[in-house]
Formats: structure tokens, C-alpha cells, sequence
């Protein structure tokens, strides 16, 4: 299925009075059903607003049974001067981009974006003087209440080609609202943001709740949009800046196309029309992307190709800060100087290529964010070459790196003896889990769990700071934790949590540095019954001016406070201060 889309949104104000229009023209092409898929494709293109009001919600509904992509260009037009009249009578103004057709679309100027990081401002298409936003603001992007198109109206059309656009669904509409007259519940749109494809590529080509505008106006939504759910806003409203001393006319010229990866046959891709409109290498890598993306969210990678200086674990590579990685393509049909990466800019990364080695040097800038992850495409360039991807992700520049434990999920090791689980979400984005301890790396019983790290089976608590424990790998019938508390001693706290499945631990302000204790902790079930031997986890108090704590090469433990100044610490006390020298 392949819908285009064509659709005015028009303003048109003398004086104070302002009024909207809208018209349509469309050309829709659909294969037969049949074949693997089985299930209707169909979408509408969404453009709402009310007369005399800002507001012209611009979003892609997909009402039908299978997965469908969308891209939308707008075009702005506007003329100015004396004599214009609502009919369009007597018309001596002129449009402020010389050639422009009032009546021909074509001759508009597309929105592309002025620079690399302003979506919502385009190309001053004339002169500082008669760009489009000297005149009007745009607020893009956001989500919004909508009514999904009524039965009567999907897949509509007329013998003249005109599609059917949905814009019934008032910019009032909350969790609240009673059905539409078509018996249509409220459902609200994703929550989108608009980025400038270079904002898109220094992110990471991030795949989720994304409009991307590329540099020759197409916005893509970096996403499958599944059934019976709508895109994001692209386009929220428009209003006008400037005090209008003249008559004008404006409108914005909404051009979108809808798409599915491949036929109901099975036997064609589809998405690659959007060529025959045209788009760039980028937009054609997005489209490679986001087509390519598996049903459980990961995108698919292909590493079997790629040559890496670092072990590939999951079908990602994990790289700290200030660290590098260099990647190539095994067994190259061509030189290596013909080996090309894409994408080819990413924001605190530097890409290097080093026709010596045929590999391409992938350095993490100390300012990248922890946790983030992109992915990197090589390709050689030549007929039949060989192709490579590979997911990128940014570790903390103090570990060490990362191994595999406890069922497969990637463990950051910190190399001091402390350990943190790595986890995804559903949208493919990383983040750090709890602090476990070495012993829990191998451990078929449960673990315990810390907002702190536990390093060499310890907990470093700074006077006067809490932190939590809980557990995790429990027994089916785990109802609660139990062990030493509620416990309320001289120096700290130890407080069960309303959850009954955490406690929280305190060290108090005058706690001695070097006071030592230990929590136990155990799992029981809804009757009291103790599920197998409790776990323990000691407690040291330090400093409140202490960074954190280094471990000799002799074992021994010292309070790092930072600028090159460490304390012994012994049992029940802490030894004087000393330079890096003394540690050992």
C-alpha cells in the first residue's frame, strides 16, 4: 500500500479578521490482499484546526492491521500588498519568493531548515527582509487528544482522486471526552519531537518518537507506526510576529506519504518509493533503519562482516569514555581506502578512517553521554561488497568494562570489585541498573541489590547519607525480606520500607569514620517462613568530604578525598592523610 497526500492549510487575514480553508488532492495506488501478511494497511493523514485559530495539528494515523511509514514536506507560501481580496480579486500584491505561484504548489518553497539545530525555521527563502519567518512563528512537535478516523471514511476516495483528511478532532479533546458522532473513543497521539537530520545524526539515529526533517524538507517519523496508534505532532501551530501594515496571504502546502515495508504478497519491497520522490542518502539510511527494526524493538545488526579491536557482546560494543574501538570489514573485495561509514558525524564522537589498517577508528569523546548508544553502518563501496553494522554503546569512563552473567545480561565491571548491571527498554535505550555484588555474578540463589556500589562485598556510606537494598533473582513464592531491623544503634539506622521488600540503610552524622556493621537480609514467604540462607552485606562509614575509596595493590583500602589526598582505612579507624605516593 502507497498513499500520497496533498493538502492546503491556508490563512488568509485582513485586518483582524483571519479565516481557514482547506482542499485536497490525492493519488492512491493498493495491491491486492493475499499472500504472508493477510491484513489491511491504511492511514490518514490528521490536520486539524479551527477557523480563526492558531492551532493546525498536522499528524498520520494508521487505522489499518499492519505496520505503515510516513514522511510529510510542507511549503510555504505568502504574498503581500494592497488589493488582496478573500476571492483572490484584484490581486496586486506579490509574493515575497520571486516565482512563486499562488495557485501552483509546486512553485512553493519547501520548509527546509535554516540551520543544523532550528527545525521550526526554515531558509530565508528571499531576503532577511521577506523570509516567511520574519512573519510567523512555528510551534512543532507535541501530542494531542484525537478522534481515530470514523469506518465510513478509511480508504475513501473519488473518481477525481481526491483522498479523504481527517479534521474532526478539536484541539479541546481530553481523557474525558464522550465518543465522536462517528462512535470513534478519544485516543491521544504519541509525544513527538522535531529534529533536523543532523540533530538526528549527532543523537545517534535514535529510532522512536521522532520527526526528522532531512535537507531536502522531508520530515520522516523515525518509527513504525503501528496499528491503531497516530505519529506525534510534526506541526502544532502557527502564528503570526509581526504588525501587518498591508494586506496577505499565507498558506502551508502539507504533502505527506504513507508506505508499508513490503507488498501483501511479500514479494517486493515498497518503502523505496519514496525514492521516485526523491530523498537523500540519509533519508535512505532512516528508511534502511527504521525498516529494518525486529518486532521486540532492537534494531537488527549485522556484525558477522565486521572486524572489531573489541569483543562484540549482544550484537553491541561497549566503548568508555575517552576510550576507542576500531572497526573494519572482513576479508575486503576491494582496497580498504574504499570502505565508507555511515553515519558519518555523531556528537562526541570522532571518526577517523586509517587507510593504513583499513579500519575505521571510532573514538568516544569524556563529554559523551553515559549509557548512549548509536549504531554504525560500513560499507564497501563497491559492486557486491561486503556490509557491516553494529550498535555502539558509551560507558562510564571509570569501568573497566563489561562482561556477560546471570542469564545473559550485560554486567558493568568496574574493576574494583563492584558491579552494575546494564538494562534496555522497549524503545532500545540503555541505562544502569542497581549495584550487585562479585559473589551475585555466578550465584543461582537470590541477590542483593544496592543504590550504592558494593564493592569486594562492602558498602562505603558517607556520614550523614542513606542508601537502599533489596533483592532480586527471589523464589517464586517470595513475599517479603527479612534480617536485623527495624535497628536503630548509636551510630546508624537500618529501617524496613513500606514495600517489605527494601530497607533502607543510615549512617548518622556523628558515626565514626571506620564504624563497621553488617546487614542481613533474607527472603521469606507470606506465612514467615525463611526461604534459604540469609545474605549479608557490610557497611563502612567514611568521611562526608570523601570522594569514594581506592584499593591498593597490597589490599588495602584508603578515603580517596580527591587533589591527590587519601586516609588509611583500618578497622574501627582512619589513619592520617597521605599523598598518592603512600598508597600502596
Amino acid at each position: 500500500m502507497i498513499l500520497a497526500v496533498s493538502a492546503f492549510i491556508a490563512f488568509i487575514i485582513t485586518g483582524t479578521y483571519a479565516w481557514i480553508q482547506l482542499s485536497t488532492q490525492a493519488y492512491i495506488s493498493r495491491t491486492g490482499l493475499g499472500g504472508i501478511n493477510n491484513g489491511l494497511a491504511g492511514g490518514t493523514l490528521h490536520n486539524d484546526y479551527l477557523e480563526n485559530d492558531e492551532i493546525n495539528d498536522i499528524y498520520v494515523e494508521n487505522w489499518g492491521e499492519r505496520l505503515i511509514y510516513a514522511r510529510i514536506r510542507l511549503r510555504e507560501y505568502m504574498e503581500i500588498g494592497e488589493g488582496v481580496g478573500k476571492d483572490g480579486s484584484e490581486n496586486k500584491s506579490r509574493p515575497i519568493v520571486d516565482g512563486s505561484d499562488r495557485d501552483n504548489p509546486e512553485t512553493w518553497s519547501i520548509h527546509i531548515p535554516c540551520t543544523d539545530g532550528t527545525p521550526e525555521i526554515c531558509e530565508l527563502s528571499h531576503s532577511d527582509a521577506f523570509g516567511f519567518h520574519t512573519y510567523w512563528s512555528w510551534e512543532m512537535g507535541g501530542q494531542k487528544y484525537y478522534y481515530p478516523v470514523g469506518d465510513e471514511n478509511r480508504s475513501k476516495a473519488d473518481p477525481s482522486g481526491a483522498t479523504y483528511i481527517d479534521s474532526g478532532s478539536p484541539s479541546n479533546l481530553n481523557a474525558q471526552s464522550p465518543n465522536s458522532p462517528f462512535g470513534k473513543p478519544v485516543s491521544q497521539t504519541l509525544n513527538a519531537g522535531v529534529l533536523t537530520m543532523r540533530q538526528w545524526l549527532d543523537m545517534g539515529r535514535p529510532v522512536g518518537e521522532y520527526w526528522v526533517i532531512d535537507t531536502d524538507g522531508w520530515a520522516y517519523w523515525a518509527d513504525a507506526i503501528r496499528p491503531g496508534t497516530a505519529t506525534g505532532l510534526l506541526l502544532h501551530s502557527t502564528t503570526l510576529i509581526s504588525e501587518m501594515t498591508s494586506d496577505y496571504h499565507y498558506k502551508i502546502y502539507v504533502e505527506p506519504q504513507m508506505t508499508t515495508k513490503i507488498n501483501d504478497e511479500g514479494t517486493s519491497v515498497e518503502y523505496t518509493v519514496f525514492e521516485a520522490s526523491g530523498w537523500t542518502e540519509n533519508g535512505r539510511a532512516l528508511m534502511e533503519l527504521i525498516t529494518g527494526k525486529e518486532a521486540s524493538g532492537a534494531i537488527s545488526v549485522n556484525s558477522a562482516e565486521l572486524s572489531s579491536s573489541m569483543p562484540i557482546l549482544g550484537g553491541r560494543i561497549y566503548v568508555r569514555q575517552g576510550s576507542s574501538v576500531d572497526l573494519g570489514i572482513k576479508d575486503t573485495a576491494v582496497t580498504p581506502a574504499s570502505i565508507s561509514v555511515s553515519p558519518d558525524r555523531i556528537k562526541d564522537v570522532s571518526l577517523t578512517w586509517r587507510p593504513e589498517d583499513g579500519v575505521w577508528n571510532i573514538h568516544i569523546e569524556k563529554s559523551a553521554k553515559i549509557f548512549s548508544s548509536f549504531t554504525l553502518n560500513l560499507t564497501e563501496d563497491a559492486e557486491q561488497g561486503s556490509s557491516a553494522s553494529v550498535k555502539i554503546a558509551v560507558l562510564p569512563e571509570k569501568s573497566s568494562g563489561v562482561i556477560i552473567a546471570r542469564g545473559g545480561i550485560p554486567i558493568l565491571d568496574y574493576g574494583d570489585g563492584s558491579y552494575r548491571p546494564v538494562y534496555e527498554t522497549d524503545n532500545g535505550e540503555l541505562y544502569g541498573g542497581s549495584w550487585i555484588s562479585g559473589s551475585d555474578l555466578s550465584s543461582s540463589g537470590f541477590a542483593i541489590v544496592s543504590t550504592l556500589p558494593i564493592i569486594n562485598e562492602v558498602v562505603y556510606l558517607k556520614r550523614g547519607q542513606s542508601f537502599g537494598l533489596t533483592v532480586t533473582g527471589t523464589a517464586p513464592n517470595f513475599e517479603r525480606i527479612g534480617g536485623n531491623f527495624p535497628s536503630d544503634s548509636e551510630y546508624y539506622k537500618i529501617t524496613e520500607m513500606i514495600s517489605l521488600r527494601s530497607c533502607t540503610v543510615t549512617a548518622k552524622e556523628d558515626a565514626p569514620a571506620g564504624t563497621r556493621f553488617i546487614v542481613k537480609i533474607s527472603q521469606h514467604t507470606a506465612d514467615g517462613s525463611r526461604i534459604a540462607e540469609p545474605r549479608g552485606i557490610q557497611v563502612v562509614v567514611i568521611p562526608e568530604d570523601a570522594e569514594g575509596v581506592v584499593t591498593g595493590k597490597s589490599g588495602k583500602v584508603y578515603v580517596n578525598y580527591g587533589a591527590g589526598s587519601y586516609s588509611e582505612l583500618g578497622d574501627e579507624k582512619l589513619g592520617p592523610r597521605i599523598t598518592k605516593d603512600g598508597v600502596n
